[in-house]
């Protein structure tokens, strides 16, 4: 449901698409890793617009992943049975943290569901980047 809230652009290169975010879009590229250099996410160390790239549950983001990002955050674990998290149960507990520090407005509830906005869709847009032709 939530793809007719959004407007998507594919890239064939992911250094094609850090190069519109950053240039176009303004934002900040934060990589979801541990490093040594990684803010506890909770601690909403972010500023301004972002955007944020996650690497897979069993090796996470590579070098040349890594190699791309201003900044870094990690999710704490608690307890001694999880190495990693999915992908996309990572994913979630980013970005709520971003819409938390951002403040965002929480949408309107009704009983036990959230309101959908119909009239927030946008037209169905899938934009794709020409491939590049230097394979």
């Amino acid at each position: 449901g939530t793809l007719r809230f959004m407007k998507l652009r594919h890239y064939y290169r992911l250094p094609d698409a850090i190069t519109y975010l950053r240039s176009k879009r303004r934002c900040s590229i934060v990589g979801v890793e541990i490093t040594d250099s990684a803010c506890d996410v909770s601690s909403h160390p972010f500023s301004g617009n972002t955007a944020f790239l996650l690497g897979n549950e069993g090796q996470g983001l590579g070098e040349v992943e890594m190699s791309l990002c201003d900044a870094f955050v990690y999710i704490p674990q608690y307890g001694p049975g999880t190495a990693s998290l999915n992908v996309s149960t990572a994913a979630g507990i980013v970005l709520h943290h971003f819409a938390v520090w951002a403040r965002y407005r929480e949408q309107r509830r009704c009983a036990a569901k959230f309101v959908v906005d119909a009239d927030q869709a946008v037209p169905p847009h899938r934009q794709f980047v020409a491939e590049p032709t230097d394979a």
